[in-house]
């Protein structure tokens, strides 16, 4: 593969920014950390969490504010990588429900190529 080939994708990213919670527990104690989601898709999403020491395959609750009159509802994700402060997230929750949670974010005119 070519250094300009195209990584092929399971779902389309859209870019956002949006606030952000990530709730996780380490050795029995729950901690919640903030910053903001700039990339979602239905498979999951890439934030910045300046405040976060979060480990690559660590289990957390995501929970992201949408425009939308409900509250958000948590997300199970894990951490599937890190750079710095920018952590990228995989949900661990069936496709259909992440999607229709998210939804308002998938806009045609933010979507991203990687």
């Amino acid at each position: 593969m070519s250094h300009s080939a195209r990584i092929e994708r399971k779902y389309i990213r859209y870019g956002c920014d949006q606030r952000l919670c990530v709730r996780y527990r380490v050795e029995g104690h729950d901690f919640a950390v903030y910053g903001r989601c700039k990339v979602v898709g239905k498979g999951g999403i890439g934030s910045l969490l300046p405040a976060a020491e979060l480990e690559i395959g660590q289990v957390v609750s995501v929970e992201i504010a949408v425009s939308t009159p409900y509250e958000p509802s948590p997300l199970k994700a894990q951490v599937k990588n890190r750079h710095g402060s920018s952590y990228g997230f995989q949900f661990l929750e069936p496709d259909t429900r992440a999607a229709a949670m998210l939804a308002p974010l998938f806009k045609p005119e933010a979507a991203q190529v990687f």
